[in-house]
């Protein structure tokens, strides 16, 4: 249950996305992780110490959805997979090292690698990882839903491409989109709540020519000020590896 979402303009590549988990599950804002070369910056799931969005100093992002396959419950948390993806120092790297993990040991889902020169998307089923790559020149939604997927996906799709056509395809744009709440939709909704999760927060990664930078809003401040004046930001300055 999130909602994630690619946008890249002449000067810089923007992933945004929304978190969608139980209202209990804890989570913590950005730090920075040195758990290898290159660093990254990610913020924290509390309950098991990993992550669903992320990028490192060589300019390579990766989220991660939750599927829901009818499949085996993984024994170990998918918050480990992006971390995995972040070593890598390039797009390449990065997609080598999630095709190499054990799928079967966890749940369904479905990972997006992105970089300067481009995309790939990986989904676990619980039976077979498919890979597929993907051009981000054009806007980018992806999204999960444990409840009436297809409908909801279907519905945050239009959302998306009405919010884009609404206004200049940009910031403004990302915020309305992001920050949708409207009564009677809220099941629905990118913002979402229902009796059992809500949207918890929304992480923004902004990857420039020269430095890259990491925003977080927690749910209610989303929701106060739009995607403006983030409460947590973090700047990595990009390292050209060798």
């Amino acid at each position: 249950m999130c909602t994630l979402t690619v946008l890249r303009t002449n000067e810089t590549l923007t992933l945004t996305m929304n978190r969608d988990d139980a209202p209990a599950r804890a989570e913590a804002p950005p730090r920075v992780w040195r758990e290898g070369a290159p660093d990254f910056a990610a913020p924290i799931d509390l309950e098991a110490g990993g992550t669903w969005i992320g990028v490192n100093s060589a300019g390579v992002a990766a989220c991660l959805l939750n599927r829901y396959d009818e499949a085996a419950r993984g024994a170990r948390s998918r918050g480990e997979i992006v971390p995995r993806a972040l070593g890598g120092q390039d797009l390449t790297d990065a997609a080598a090292a999630v095709a190499a993990i054990a799928h079967s040991q966890y749940s369904p889902f479905t990972c997006l690698i992105v970089a300067e020169d481009g995309a790939l998307r990986f989904d676990w089923n619980g039976d077979a990882i498919a890979e597929q790559l993907l051009c981000v020149q054009r806007p980018l939604m992806m999204t999960s839903s444990s409840w009436r997927f297809e409908a909801v996906a279907a519905w945050r799709g239009a959302l998306f491409e009405d919010t884009l056509a609404a206004t200049d395809a940009g910031p403004v744009a990302l915020s309305d989109f992001h920050c949708a709440l409207r009564p009677g939709e809220e099941a629905w909704a990118p913002m979402m709540r229902r009796d059992y999760a809500h949207t918890k927060s929304v992480t923004q990664i902004v990857i420039g020519k020269d430095d890259i930078e990491l925003r977080y809003w927690p749910r209610e401040q989303a929701l106060q000020r739009g995607l403006s004046r983030s409460t947590h930001v973090m700047g990595l300055r990009r390292k050209v590896m060798a």
